[in-house]
């Protein structure tokens, strides 16, 4: 239910002072698993994510976010998951793979942190969607870091775009008997690339 209104309140936000533009959320599966990852260059952008997406989203986010008591209680209402960077928090991704499995979906800014470097992606995702067997979904948002750059008080008003890329499947079916996956890294270059393409679009 809040969820819900958040999302919703946030989206009339954005189309009506940042002028929100949305390219390729048919390419989002209608009902199925999958992962959605993005690259990450403010705060605004897991709203962005939610507010553009027609299906509930669960995020992971750095477990310091969490500190605070009341923003940490309204992190977890709206389906954000803490995570112990640079570790390997199975409890996290035990929670993350067990949504997918389930057919929900899930957010991922592999950068690990806005403004990373995009070459150097963590493989979270890629390692989630062979486990689940759900399809990568690369998005490419533009303008949240000028709406709010990093170190910024103040939102400004500034056009924002969310441009969806087609499916990354992570799982190449050889035969009946034999389920051939792709590395990590293959699935991290694919994802570089896919994501490129967007950019080179906006």
């Amino acid at each position: 239910m809040l969820y819900s209104f958040l999302t919703c309140l946030a989206k009339v936000l954005l189309r009506i002072f940042f002028r929100l533009k949305i390219v390729g959320a048919e390419n989002i599966p209608q009902k199925e698993g999958c992962i959605i990852v993005s690259n990450h260059v403010s705060f605004l952008d897991p709203i962005v994510i939610a507010a553009v997406c027609f299906r509930k989203i669960n995020f992971l986010a750095r477990e310091s976010l969490f500190k605070n008591y009341f923003f940490g209680k309204l992190l977890r209402s709206v389906n954000v998951i803490p995570l112990v960077r640079n570790s390997s928090d199975f409890k996290a991704l035990k929670r993350a793979l067990n949504n997918l499995k389930e057919g929900g979906v899930t957010a991922l800014f592999p950068q690990g942190t806005r403004g990373g470097n995009w070459q150097r992606i963590k493989g979270g995702a890629g390692f989630l969607a062979q486990q689940a067997n759900v399809c990568i979904i690369p998005a490419y948002i533009k303008g949240t870091d000028k709406a709010l750059p990093r170190g910024a008080k103040f939102i400004r008003f500034y056009p924002i775009a969310v441009y969806f890329g087609k499916r990354i499947i992570p799982l190449l079916e050889k035969s009946k008997q034999n389920i051939a996956g792709r590395s990590t890294k293959g699935i991290n270059a694919e994802i570089i690339k896919r994501t490129e393409e967007l950019r080179r679009l906006s």
